[in-house]
């Protein structure tokens, strides 16, 4: 009931104070995540953010606020504990996997376009000479 009432005078401020506010809470979330990765690890983060994800998709459902969502979902996880870890971690696995090979395929590209650049340039090179 108090974070209604705190949410209701967030309402009522103006529009610098409201972006003030989120200025602030923005960068404190961005900062306690990443210093949460240097501490857990990237499975943190995106367990994280996953959950959090899930938790707003049931909030959007009618007469559901975001706090009673997260407390279902994680009444739910205790009791299938075992499948929606399998799957929470098989989806963290699935796109960390999926982040390695993009940086690996770009690394590939950066090496081509490079040696690219490395003879266009030894061309060019020879013809001004």
């Amino acid at each position: 009931m108090k974070q209604r009432i705190i949410s209701l005078t967030f309402v009522l401020k103006s529009r610098g104070e409201k972006d003030r506010r989120i200025d602030s809470q923005f960068k404190n979330t961005l900062n306690g995540l990443l210093g949460d990765a240097s501490h857990y690890g990237s499975e943190i983060i995106l367990r994280k953010i996953i959950m959090s994800q899930i938790a707003l998709e049931l909030a959007q459902n009618p007469g559901r606020d975001y706090h009673a969502s997260t407390k279902e979902l994680y009444y739910y996880m205790r009791k299938k504990d075992v499948e929606t870890h399998t799957e929470l971690m098989h989806t963290i696995k699935s796109i960390i996997d999926k982040k390695i090979k993009q940086c690996e395929s770009y690394s590939k590209t950066t090496i081509i376009l490079a040696k690219n650049v490395s003879r266009q340039q030894a061309i060019f090179d020879k013809i001004c000479k």
